[in-house]
């Protein structure tokens, strides 16, 4: 089954999936705030880069992992909150924290690997970091 928003995209209902934009409904005249959603990420990962990054030089890159690790769970776990009981604010809190926490744990393990290793094991230990980033 076929449905026409008004704004001319068609949305096909006759597929059975689970995606966040179909149960929330951010689709069609709520794409805007769909948007915002996904580049809300964006806007934490810029202050969890500049505030994480200060930590980790005050109080220690170790504990500024940890702490930027713990936001981004605690992100992810408000995303699925939001997706499971179809609210959009959730959503847009979720996706702040996952940027304010996802982005300075790969910034932050590279200091930590640049400062316990020599070249040599660097080198991998930087390979290593970069391999399990990208498969996810």
């Amino acid at each position: 089954m076929l449905s026409e928003c008004r704004v001319g995209n068609i949305l096909d209902n006759s597929v059975e999936t689970f995606t966040v934009t179909f149960e929330v409904g951010l689709y069609c005249e709520k794409q805007s705030l769909r948007d915002t959603i996904q580049s809300s990420m964006y806007l934490g990962s810029v202050l969890g880069l500049v505030v994480m990054n200060l930590a980790s030089d005050r109080y220690g890159r170790k504990r500024a992992l940890l702490v930027s690790m713990t936001i981004a769970v605690t992100g992810w776990t408000t995303i699925a909150m939001g997706a499971f009981c179809k609210v959009t604010w959730p959503l847009l809190v979720g996706q702040i924290l996952q940027g304010f926490g996802a982005y300075p744990c790969f910034t932050i393990s590279y200091i930590v690997l640049a400062d316990l290793f020599s070249d040599r094991l660097r080198q991998l230990g930087l390979l290593t970091v970069n391999a399990a980033w990208g498969l996810g």
